[in-house]
């Protein structure tokens, strides 16, 4: 992992650690020539497809079981190949 300095859109600064493997990969595959663009494809890619209403409603812990503290992708974005 690394730490990156990511300058988004909305101008603000985020520090993330990413996976530079992960991220090279994805840089490869779709010739994108920064890790900013990676990042923003991945982001886009996860929100592509709008959420069900299940997924909603679980995301808001209103479906009776506490909200995950843990990520777990919901879309069908694969990037480890």
């Amino acid at each position: 992992m690394a730490r990156t300095n990511i300058d988004i859109d909305i101008d603000i600064d985020i520090d993330i650690d990413i996976d530079e493997a992960a991220c090279r990969r994805v840089m490869d595959r779709f010739s994108l020539a920064s890790t900013t663009d990676a990042v923003n494809l991945a982001l886009q890619s996860l929100v592509a497809e709008p959420m069900s209403e299940d997924e909603a409603l679980v995301m808001q812990g209103r479906d009776g079981t506490a909200i995950s503290t843990s990520w777990k992708p919901l879309g069908s974005c694969d990037v480890a190949r």
